[in-house]
């Protein structure tokens, strides 16, 4: 005879089933229709619940939009972390780090949900916490790499942890800004940071 889930276990699924199936079809609602054009009434049928559901779940529908955007994020890094732990050097890492954010990070729908919300300010999500979330990354898997950089004396004069981890978000940003940056052209883009970037954190 199998065991069952005791009723709080079973509820506690279940919420957790609907908060995917909401957060999913949020996304896809902010994709096809927007921010401000998403409603609650959208969210719900697409995610095939009632309305009360959705706000059994979820207080505000603004309160739906920073969750789906955390989630989101946190996949990223998780995906980012993993792929960082391939590494071979710390200019292996940096360039890897640097072609995900510069290649990759456009491409993912989180990024062009938060643009938009950024220029309709539709919606009062703390931009802010990209920038965190990539502080963490960068906090997490950067030290082991600096580290080994610096035991090799392969460390330019005055580069510091801070200071290194304040270069990549300096450069990523102006990436981002310049509008004729080859960012869907990784090969470019990656003879560009070994010939010209790299070589302003490590020694020849």
């Amino acid at each position: 005879m199998s065991a069952q889930a005791s009723p709080k276990t079973a509820n506690q699924l279940l919420k957790a089933q609907s908060i995917e199936a909401i957060l999913n079809a949020a996304g896809q609602c902010y994709l096809e229709k927007g921010l401000s054009g998403t409603t609650v009434d959208d969210i719900a049928a697409r995610a095939k619940v009632g309305r009360a559901t959705v706000f059994r779940n979820f207080k505000t529908k603004e309160a739906i939009f920073v969750e789906y955007m955390q989630r989101e994020c946190r996949e990223i890094t998780e995906r980012l972390s993993r792929i960082l732990e391939s590494a071979k050097s710390p200019e292996d890492y940096i360039t890897t780090l640097l072609l995900f954010i510069i290649c990759d990070g456009p491409k993912e729908p989180v990024f062009k949900i938060a643009h938009e919300d950024y220029q309709s300010r539709a919606y009062t999500f703390d931009l802010d916490f990209f920038s965190l979330t990539g502080d963490k990354l960068l906090e997490a898997t950067l030290p082991p790499f600096y580290e080994m950089a610096k035991q090799n004396d392969q460390l330019r004069k005055g580069v510091t942890l801070e200071k290194m981890i304040s270069w990549i978000k300096r450069l990523s940003i102006s990436f981002a800004q310049d509008p004729m940056a080859d960012s869907d052209n990784p090969k470019r883009v990656k003879e560009y940071l070994m010939i010209w970037a790299v070589p302003s954190l490590f020694k020849d």
